[in-house]
C-alpha cells in the first residue's frame, strides 16, 4: 500500500483537503465524489475522513477504466482524398 506522506510514519486517514491534494483534485470535487459514492469516507464527529485504502481503490478503479478504453487510431485518408 502506498503512503502519501513521503514515508514519514504511517497515515491511514486523510481529511478532505489532504485527500484532494493526494488526488490533485479540488476539495469540492472530493465532496462530490463522496456524495456520489465513488470515494468511500467515514464521519468522526463533524469531520469527514477518507481512508488511505479508499484513495488507492479510487485510483485503481480509474486506472482500470482508462485501460479498458480502446485508443482511437487516426484514420488514414483514402488515396483519392488528397487530389
Amino acid at each position: 500500500m502506498s503512503n502519501f506522506n513521503g514515508g514519514k510514519g504511517e497515515r491511514r486517514l486523510f481529511t478532505v483537503d489532504q485527500a484532494a491534494g493526494c488526488l490533485c483534485l479540488h476539495r469540492t470535487t472530493v465532496h462530490r465524489l463522496i456524495a456520489a459514492g465513488e470515494l468511500q469516507s467515514i464521519r468522526v464527529g463533524r469531520r469527514r475522513l477518507i481512508p488511505e485504502v479508499a484513495i488507492n481503490r479510487f485510483i485503481d478503479d480509474r486506472l482500470a477504466d482508462a485501460a479498458s478504453v480502446v485508443p482511437r487510431t487516426p484514420s488514414t485518408p483514402s488515396a483519392g482524398a488528397n487530389r
